[in-house]
């Protein structure tokens, strides 16, 4: 069955990667994937999104590698408190912007608390699908 909208789409992508996780957590082997250190919290939209693009890729090699500790770290980075929402408001966002940002926020807090594979790659999808929308409101154009 193919997967018709993003959501799906992303979804889909994060059980691809938990499949490929659970193998090599079977196998007991797999990539051990280079963690570059988060990028450093600081003002503004740039830094904000530099972050946001860290713990994506590391949400993903925490699901293929297997490895918890990376998937928490990832998710510490995006949780609810790294940014004030009255931050996010001064930036000039197009609108809708901020509620998809805060959405990713709430996903990644709700991720910590889940140690469930299937769960993580699909909250993995779901924060994937809020990014892409929220990059398509910040271009002016309608979310997903």
């Amino acid at each position: 069955m193919a997967a018709e909208t993003v959501v799906d789409q992303a979804v889909a992508l994060g059980a691809m990667a938990n499949t490929c996780g659970a193998c090599h957590q079977s196998l007991e082997t797999g990539p051990l994937l280079t963690e570059l250190p988060a990028p450093a919290e600081g003002p503004g939209v740039g830094n904000h999104m530099a972050q946001h693009a860290w713990a994506n890729d590391r949400m993903w090699a925490a699901l293929i590698e297997p490895s918890t500790a990376a998937w928490d770290r990832s998710l510490k980075v995006l949780g609810p408190d790294s940014v004030p929402a009255s931050d996010i408001g001064d930036w000039g966002l197009h609108e809708g912007s901020e509620e998809l940002a805060a959405a990713v926020h709430e996903l990644a807090f709700a991720a910590l608390a889940d140690d469930n594979p299937d769960t993580r790659a699909d909250l993995y999808g779901q924060i994937v699908s809020q990014c892409a929308s929220c990059h398509r409101a910040s271009r002016g154009e309608p979310a997903l």
